[in-house]
């Protein structure tokens, strides 16, 4: 009877995790009425185009870690703080045009991080990015929109 309830519970995580990677594959619902991306935001994927695979955290892949990041556009430039898994991060960024940003002054450390920590790298350190949000998710696009990470508001 217990390795029935074992299955059961097996199955049904199973089924939560596939609807997570098949949500991030939808295009993002833009709301072109947020026009800032003040607040707090958690990376809850990373989409690559190219190879057609989404990752979404493990233990394995971010140590337990979280990339979390708070955007403050009150100022000029903006700025970005929070934490990318096991580092700080500090960076100030530009609107650069209809949805589109760019990362100035970028400063973390890549100490002892792990593969979670590298894939926002990838995405956001482009010249220039795209990005879709709306009052759940924001997702950043790398600058050939070959990869995005998808946030979570907090």
């Amino acid at each position: 009877m217990k390795a029935i309830h074992s299955f059961i519970a097996f199955a049904l995580l199973s089924q939560v995790s596939c609807s997570s990677e098949d949500v991030a594959f939808k295009p993002l619902e833009d709301d072109p009425s947020i026009t800032t991306l003040n607040g707090t935001w958690k990376a809850i994927s990373f989409e690559d185009y190219v190879s057609g695979t989404v990752e979404t955290k493990t233990q394995e892949n971010s140590w337990g870690e979280d990339i979390v990041l708070t955007f403050d556009d009150t100022t000029s430039p903006g700025a970005v703080r929070g934490k990318i898994t096991t580092n700080a991060i500090e960076a100030t960024f530009q609107y650069k045009g209809a949805r589109q940003i760019h990362f100035e002054d970028y400063f973390t450390t890549y100490v002892g991080q792990p593969k979670w920590a590298d894939y926002f790298k990838e995405v956001i350190l482009d010249e220039q990015v795209a990005f879709e949000i709306n009052n759940v998710y924001l997702r950043i696009f790398s600058s050939d929109k070959s990869k995005s990470v998808t946030m979570l508001r907090q």
